[in-house]
C-alpha cells in the first residue's frame, strides 16, 4: 500500500492511495471537495459503482512494464464511454497519465498527476 502527496492539479486532487496483491487492488483519488474509490482485479473485470457519480464501472487492470500500472474504467452507467489511467511507480514518486474518453462528465480526469510518497 502507498500513498502519495499530489502537486496543484486541473483536476484538484491532493492524494492518490494505491493498493494491490497478486489478484486484486484498489485506486483512490481525493481532494478537498470529491473522493473516488476505484477497486480493480488483475484476472477479470471487477465491478462497482463510481459513487460521486453513481456511474456503475468495470475495471481490468494490467501491468504495460515492472512499474507501469494501466487501469481501463470502463463506464457502464447511464453514461457510456472510459477513463484510463497510467501510473509510473517508483519507490518515492508516483506519476499518472488520465484520459476521459466521454463527452459530458469526468473532466477531473484528464492530463497528468505528479506527487511524493507519503
Amino acid at each position: 500500500d502507498a500513498s502519495y502527496r499530489l502537486f496543484a492539479n486541473p483536476g484538484g486532487f491532493s492524494r492518490l492511495s494505491l493498493s494491490f496483491g497478486p489478484a486484486e487492488g484498489a485506486l483512490a483519488l481525493s481532494g478537498p471537495d470529491s473522493a473516488f474509490h476505484i477497486p480493480f482485479s488483475f484476472h477479470t473485470q471487477t465491478i462497482s459503482i463510481l459513487e460521486e457519480y453513481k456511474q456503475r464501472i468495470a475495471v481490468q487492470g494490467m501491468w504495460a512494464g515492472p512499474d507501469t500500472l494501466y487501469l481501463p474504467v470502463q463506464i457502464a452507467g447511464e453514461c457510456v464511454g472510459s477513463i484510463h489511467f497510467l501510473l509510473r511507480l517508483s519507490d518515492e514518486r508516483v506519476t499518472v497519465w488520465m484520459k476521459k474518453i466521454e463527452e459530458t462528465y469526468f473532466h477531473e480526469f484528464q492530463g497528468f498527476l505528479e506527487g511524493v510518497k507519503e
